[in-house]
């Protein structure tokens, strides 16, 4: 009986040394179960922690860069390729548009490439100029206006483009697109009229038409503007402005000097003559 004892104590105390063995040496922590839970736990923290958007902000942006930058490459040659072979062909056409579109949309979000997909719309305008696709051209004009409605050259160019096909009637753009009215633009004495309800509403201003004195009051913020019909003195926050040419009344309309009007509401004025164009821009 002593004897099984004293064998059973040996085993267990051979058992208890062995599991100290196994262990590293200086080790006090938790055993290898327990540290295998505790590294587990940590990956999950950091899995659910937030990420930095800032760089994957930045793989976007360079993405979207290396986007426009193939797709300007391929318009390009497309381009060069239509002019080399005198392709006409409405499937070349078709495409040419397509992608047209697609870098218009990249050009509301790289900044960095906006001169460049200007130009590349500049050399399509070109290619449709020579081979007479004269709906196209006018289109795409009409698209950089939009894109960038304080570039000259692109309201040069649509005059020209207009007085090529007899269009001689003055036109009123605003903030890159065209202002129709019920009553075209008049040119008098070197000044153009327009109705002033287009001027008005272009520009975020008020009118009020004073019938029983002929009176047009505009206001805009702190500005106030005092026009009567036949008049050539304009009263602005209480002081007299004299004008070239006074409001008249046209086709049951009542039109005012553009310039005066649009540069006291603190607006740009441009003139351009190739295509009788006025462009106002806020």
């Amino acid at each position: 009986m002593l004897k099984r004892v004293f064998i059973v104590a040996l085993v267990l105390l051979l058992v208890g040394n062995g599991a100290a063995w196994a262990r590293p040496a200086g080790h006090n922590g938790p055993d290898k179960v327990a540290g295998t839970v505790a590294v587990s736990s940590r990956t999950e923290t950091e899995a659910l922690a937030p990420q930095d958007s800032t760089a994957s902000d930045q793989d976007l942006s360079n993405s979207d860069q290396e986007a426009t930058e193939r797709l300007r490459a391929t318009l390009r040659e497309r381009i060069q390729s239509m002019q080399m072979n005198r392709d006409r062909t409405q499937e070349s056409w078709k495409v040419l548009k397509q992608e047209l579109q697609s870098l218009r949309h990249q050009y509301t979000i790289q900044q960095e490439s906006r001169q460049e997909i200007k130009n590349m719309f500049k050399a399509a305008i070109r290619l449709a100029r020579e081979q007479n696709r004269i709906q196209e051209a006018e289109q795409w004009l009409r698209e950089l206006a939009e894109m960038d409605p304080i570039d000259a050259s692109v309201y040069q160019e649509l005059g020209q483009l207009f007085r090529s096909c007899g269009d001689t009637q003055p036109k009123l753009w605003c903030v890159g697109k065209q202002v129709y009215t019920e009553v075209p633009p008049v040119i008098k004495t070197g000044r153009i009229l327009v109705p002033i309800r287009a001027v008005t509403q272009s520009l975020g201003a008020n009118v009020e038409w004073k019938a029983d004195q002929q009176i047009i009051v505009i206001t805009k913020g702190d500005i106030v503007i005092n026009l009567q019909l036949g008049k050539r003195v304009a009263i602005v926050d209480g002081k007299e402005y004299k004008l070239d040419q006074p409001p008249e009344i046209s086709a049951s309309r009542v039109i005012v000097p553009l310039r005066f009007v649009a540069e006291t509401l603190k607006a740009q004025v441009n003139y351009y003559p190739e295509g009788q164009i006025v462009a106002i821009n806020p």
